[in-house]
């Protein structure tokens, strides 16, 4: 989530989640005019035949949705930080809202916990794809075996 200022704030993945996607294939978004709440499903991918949905880390409308992501899905992975945004939601209880959110001096070592929670997931469930502490293998999903892949989207897409 980016800031845009005023109310609007641009919603998409990090590279965190980029990379355990790895290539996506589809991109749907909720359409712009619709009502989202926080946590509300707002995008649904397909990556290597698998469908992952995501939710929105804001209350609010969506007002844009970025058609060149709908249009080549691989920005949302290649390029997540600039063109690969997926919406913009106005949100007018955000300040509110980003009181859920790990925000500011907690967001590094919250994302070195999901490494070291994904890295032991995976070594514990699928040895083999055990990463080298680093960030996650690209399209660490579509390497595993379904029912470790089922656990890590729950865990690490909220979904």
């Amino acid at each position: 989530m980016l800031h845009e200022g005023g109310e609007n704030v641009r919603v998409g993945v990090d590279g965190f989640a980029a990379n355990l996607l790895g290539k996506v294939d589809t991109v749907d978004v909720t359409g712009a005019n619709r009502w989202v709440r926080q946590g509300q499903k707002i995008i649904s991918l397909i990556s290597d035949g698998h469908e992952f949905e995501l939710v929105s880390p804001v209350e609010g409308v969506v007002t844009v949705v970025n058609r060149d992501v709908v249009q080549d899905p691989s920005l949302l992975t290649r390029d997540p930080y600039a063109n690969g945004w997926i919406a913009i939601v106005k949100s007018p209880d955000l300040s509110l809202n980003k009181k859920n959110l790990v925000q500011g001096a907690m967001v590094a070592p919250w994302l070195q916990n999901c490494v070291t929670r994904l890295n032991s997931m995976v070594t514990q469930l699928a040895p083999t794809m055990a990463a080298d502490g680093g960030v996650p293998l690209p399209g660490l999903l579509a390497r595993v075996a379904p029912e470790l892949r089922e656990k890590l989207a729950k865990e690490f897409f909220l979904a």
